[in-house]
């Protein structure tokens, strides 16, 4: 076992934390008018990046206990959250679901193999790397549509994401 790896696993609980506080120093100062902002193009709309940011986590969530990652497929706006309130409370949800998970793993348990939608396969402990991937690529893409906005950009993030 790649000893940075365990470090990584062992300590998520430090970690984790803080890559949902970032996220939520984004989102907290967003108006509900805020969420149907457009970049132009293709982009999302605010509120669909955020919403879709959860969607994601929860397919990393459920991949930790069944084993098998889906993608949930594209939805149309009216199936977005429409509401900043909604959309914390919906991530705080899955925050507590996933630390639940995560922490009834043994150390054994970080070993089991999911099945990712490309057919690729990653450990439990590999899986974590890679959303811990997601969320900054996730992060990343928020402050761009932050930027756009004319908005602070909260300390912490610009550490870790410019």
């Amino acid at each position: 076992m790649d000893s940075s790896a365990w470090e990584f696993e062992a300590k998520y609980e430090q970690w984790l934390p803080g890559l949902a506080m970032m996220r939520d120093a984004l989102i907290q100062p967003l108006s509900d008018a805020d969420l149907g902002y457009d970049l132009g193009g293709s982009s999302l709309t605010w509120g669909q990046l955020i919403d879709d940011c959860a969607e994601i986590q929860r397919s990393y969530l459920d991949a930790f206990s069944s084993l098998d990652q889906g993608w949930a497929p594209p939805r149309s706006v009216l199936e977005h959250r429409t509401t900043v309130a909604e959309i914390l409370e919906n991530f705080h949800s899955l925050d507590g679901e996933l630390e639940l998970v995560l922490d009834s793993f043994t150390h054994d348990e970080w070993e089991a193999v999911i099945l990712r939608p490309d057919g690729t396969k990653r450990s439990r402990r590999g899986q974590l790397e890679i959303y811990a991937q997601f969320m900054l690529i996730f992060l990343a893409k928020a402050t761009v549509y932050s930027r756009a906005q004319n908005r602070d950009i909260p300390p912490s993030l610009q550490t870790f994401v410019g």
